[in-house]
């Protein structure tokens, strides 16, 4: 995931955006910003699991976690759907 994520293009976004937490997502991020790597490892390992429950988004944060770019672009997303 390279460059800025858009809202109508990413569906994580879109949900977030459309259920109006884009602001509580940005403001948890920002703030376990330093237990990112340990979080994204975690949903990873979680992903078979929770694809069997049928939470298949587990596996997307896990991706956007796991990536420095993605999560920032993530961060500046979230930032425009919030304003």
């Amino acid at each position: 995931m390279s460059g800025i994520v858009k809202p109508a293009s990413h569906p994580i976004i879109a949900q977030l955006a459309q259920r109006r937490l884009a602001l509580p997502v940005l403001l948890f991020l920002t703030a376990h910003r330093p237990w990112r790597f340990i979080a994204g490892q975690a949903l990873l390992t979680a992903a078979p699991l929770a694809g069997l429950a049928g939470l298949g988004t587990v596996g997307a944060w896990a991706a956007i976690l796991n990536d420095p770019d993605a999560f920032a672009a993530l961060q500046q997303s979230l930032e425009e759907v919030a304003k």
